[in-house]
């Protein structure tokens, strides 16, 4: 009985032993995991920590690129205001440059106000263009020629281009120092045309190019009232007034122009039908 008991000894110490050596392999086992475990969260932090230093810095030229597109922002708003003032102030200028342009041609108007232009009269080399106007225009308007001439004041002929002298005479201006001697011109060129050799001569008042382009727009209008022996007299500046059945109508832009006409016409063609109806 004792002999088994000192025997048992040895094998408890035996299995202490194998018992340690588990644990002791296991501890080492365990260090070696929990060594790699740290090296793999070392890894991860380290990892990590890159991360968020690059995204730190993406934050950085985000901001950068932030405040520049800002900038670029408010630096084309204020082009933009920039260009809407110089717009504005443009339009400004623009309509100041308009009323100095028409402030220029009532000038010019007021100046040639006692200007005829004769168109068409045969040029002759040395010629005495006042002698010859002189007389030609004395039997026009039944005037002795030596009153006639001292109702002039100059008579030139009008400065063209070597090409435009090509196409045609130049133009005669007559400078009247007597007003009613001009209106007697004009009022007899309505009732007949004035011949020089043989030749029909227009006579115009000497308008400024200005208004005269001006004019031109309304020539749909003009052509029209002419045609139905409707009164009419051109404006100053723009446009011109019409009389239509004792009233007046002063049409100073296109469109009212346009739609005057459309309302004449409409006028004109119910009064053929009210007459056939009266007469019917």
């Amino acid at each position: 009985m004792a002999a088994r008991r000192k025997n048992s000894i040895p094998e408890t110490d035996t299995k202490l032993d194998q018992v340690l050596e588990m644990i002791t392999m296991m501890q080492k086992d365990n260090m070696e995991h929990f060594q790699k475990l740290e090296q793999g969260f070392e890894r991860s932090f380290q990892k990590l920590e890159s991360e968020i230093r690059e995204i730190k810095s993406d934050l950085t030229k985000l901001k950068v690129t932030d405040e520049k597109v800002q900038k670029l922002t408010l630096t084309v708003n204020q082009l933009q205001e920039n260009q809407e003032e110089m717009n504005e102030k443009s339009k400004e200028t623009e309509i100041e440059m308009e009323k100095m342009r028409n402030q220029m041609a009532l000038l010019e108007i007021k100046l040639k106000a006692d200007v005829l232009r004769f168109r068409g009269v045969p040029e002759e080399e040395g010629e005495n263009i006042k002698k010859k106007m002189t007389h030609h225009l004395s039997k026009y308007i039944n005037m002795e020629e030596d009153e006639f001439d001292e109702d002039i004041s100059k008579v030139v002929r009008a400065n063209y281009s070597k090409r435009d002298v090509l196409k045609r005479e130049r133009d005669v201006l007559i400078f009247f120092s007597r007003k009613r001697t001009r209106e007697d011109i004009l009022a007899q060129s309505i009732k007949t045309s004035l011949q020089i050799q043989d030749k029909k001569i227009l006579i115009l008042k000497d308008i400024p190019n200005r208004i005269l382009q001006k004019r031109k727009e309304y020539y749909f209008l003009r052509d029209f009232l002419r045609e139905n022996n409707i009164r009419y007299k051109w404006e100053d500046l723009e446009g011109l007034r019409a009389t239509y059945n004792f009233k007046s109508y002063r049409l100073t832009t296109v469109p009212q122009a346009q739609d005057f006409l459309e309302k004449l016409k409409k006028n004109l063609k119910e009064i053929p039908a009210t007459l056939q109806d009266q007469n019917g």
